[in-house]
């Protein structure tokens, strides 16, 4: 669980400290180190078969993350939004300092409107439900066949050790795929065709007949490589959606948001377990329940906007609509623009 926060947090302070530009790809990056860990983990699980050996050892190699506290900077648009404007102004300073630049002699402009997020800001109105719910949605999928496929590759036949790293390695092209077709086609269109890609290699496993022998068959062949690219295209819907759901709410509420959906997350591993336990009941049942969320996930995914080049959302007023249709004298339609707030732009 301590692990799921601290990726949230970490992921949201890289979003606000990167440009539109390069948002999707440093974003999509920072997936390489889990999936550089899941490598290891195969490694270690293969050196000490004790389960009490791995987790005490897993669990001594975060020690060194302790001396980030000194060394992680707060995030400048989190100081802005609650009206720490001296401790911002020292980490643009520093910013500016280390960057060989010159801070800029205009003042850096306060919020108008200081707003505490909370949970019900997720629900604030019926177009922020709309994103909460199908951001929960697609987050619960994605963690059920994530993990699903995780934990199943032991169950593919042949060398289990093998397997897992084989699920861990394909993360590793995965992320970077992601990072073009996220910044060229958009986070929509990446997220709902990985998810129906990644359908179809579920149901390509539940189609090729299994064999529990340890010898390298040609149908255990098939069924692994079937259930790696299963893996490939779940990561690519994993990364991506993570970028889409930090731009699609404001800075005030966006930790809140994805701490939200990594519960939906959390959520979806936990069924994974008991999904994967259904291959005693029939072979095709697994991976027959994780193509048909993936299935269903890419459809409501399209009901969300695409957020691809635009700027990151800053305050509850951003959250609104920009205009308010009204009748004018003639009898025609008009807008009410509102008012916006207006905040550097980092």
């Amino acid at each position: 669980m301590h692990v799921g926060v601290l990726m949230v947090i970490v992921f949201v302070l890289l979003t606000e400290y990167t440009s539109a530009r390069h948002r999707a790809k440093l974003g999509i990056y920072l997936f390489n180190f889990w999936s550089a860990g899941l490598l290891l983990l195969a490694l270690l699980a293969y050196l000490l078969p004790n389960w009490r050996d791995l987790l005490l050892a897993s669990a001594a190699m975060g020690t060194p993350c302790l001396c980030y506290w000194w060394l992680t900077p707060e995030s400048i648009r989190w100081l802005l939004v609650r009206d720490k404007y001296d401790e911002a102004i020292k980490y643009l300073a520093k910013i500016a300092k280390v960057n060989k630049k010159e801070l800029p002699d205009e003042e850096v402009k306060r919020p108008d409107v200081v707003e505490e997020g909370s949970f019900r800001h997720l629900f604030l109105n019926l177009e922020t439900t709309k994103k909460s719910l199908i951001v929960f949605d697609i987050w619960a999928t994605v963690g059920l066949v994530y993990y699903g496929v995780s934990y199943s590759s032991v169950d593919l036949g042949w060398n289990p050790y093998v397997a897992f790293a084989l699920t861990g390695a394909i993360e590793f092209p995965s992320n970077f795929g992601t990072v073009w077709a996220a910044d060229r086609y958009g986070r929509k269109k990446t997220t709902a065709l990985n998810l129906i890609c990644a359908c179809v290699a579920a149901v390509a496993v539940v189609m090729i007949p299994s064999d529990q022998s340890k010898k390298a068959s040609v149908n255990t062949i098939f069924r692994i490589i079937m259930a790696v690219f299963a893996k490939f295209f779940i990561t690519n819907a994993y990364a991506s959606s993570y970028v889409w759901a930090a731009e699609l709410f404001p800075t005030f509420i966006r930790s809140m948001a994805l701490s939200f959906g990594s519960v939906a997350t959390i959520v979806g591993s936990i069924c994974a377990s008991y999904v994967i336990w259904l291959i005693r009941i029939h072979p095709m049942l697994p991976y027959g329940i994780m193509a048909f969320f993936c299935l269903q996930s890419s459809f409501v995914a399209m009901f969300l906007p695409e957020t691809n080049g635009q700027p990151t959302l800053e305050t509850i007023l951003d959250m609104k609509p920009k205009s308010v249709p009204t009748l004018n004298e003639n009898g025609q339609d008009d807008c009410i623009q509102e008012e916006k707030l207006e905040l550097v732009s980092f």
